[in-house]
């Protein structure tokens, strides 16, 4: 057994005695073979337990990016940052892909259709849209994207 003290050779009700006195539990550490005896500890198991679950909830930080376009923005800008919206879905953050329409720019609002299109082939593999309808407040036309999960099948025709 294991305990703050250091180790001691105890018989099994010896130990989860100490361990009850201590108001802790007795913890198997590893077992014991026919030349070895097992090695058990002294320790609060749901303080371990929790941090353990809580190791395991802390993968990554899933953030909500966002990238902005214009309508008048140029190929090699346009490519820039799709290769941004890719790296943040293999990063597994949601990405919300804005574009920003100034001045006579809103007369053509309608016609964000083709960007997220372009978009959506290319990050299809990686990510899908959380809802497939574009939000449309003043002069923005936005749609957030979401990593892809492990057990989604990509759509085939």
């Amino acid at each position: 057994m294991i305990t703050s003290a250091g180790f001691l050779t105890l018989p099994l009700a010896d130990a989860q005695d100490a361990a009850d006195k201590a108001t802790q539990d007795l913890v198997l550490i590893q077992e014991g073979s026919d030349t070895e005896l097992p090695i058990c500890k002294v320790m609060d198991y749901d303080k371990i337990r929790f941090e353990e679950q809580k190791r395991k909830k802390k993968p990554g930080n899933k953030e909500l990016k966002e990238i902005q376009f214009r309508p008048t923005t140029q190929t090699s800008d346009f490519l820039v940052k799709l290769g941004h919206i890719k790296r943040f879905l293999k990063e597994k953050h949601r990405v919300k892909v804005t574009i920003k329409f100034t001045g006579r720019e809103k007369k053509y609002i309608n016609e964000h259709a083709v960007t997220f299109r372009a978009i959506d082939a290319d990050v299809s593999d990686l990510g899908v849209p959380e809802n497939n309808v574009a939000t449309i407040s003043g002069g923005r036309v936005s749609i957030v994207y979401r990593p892809k999960r492990t057990n989604e099948k990509t759509k085939s025709n």
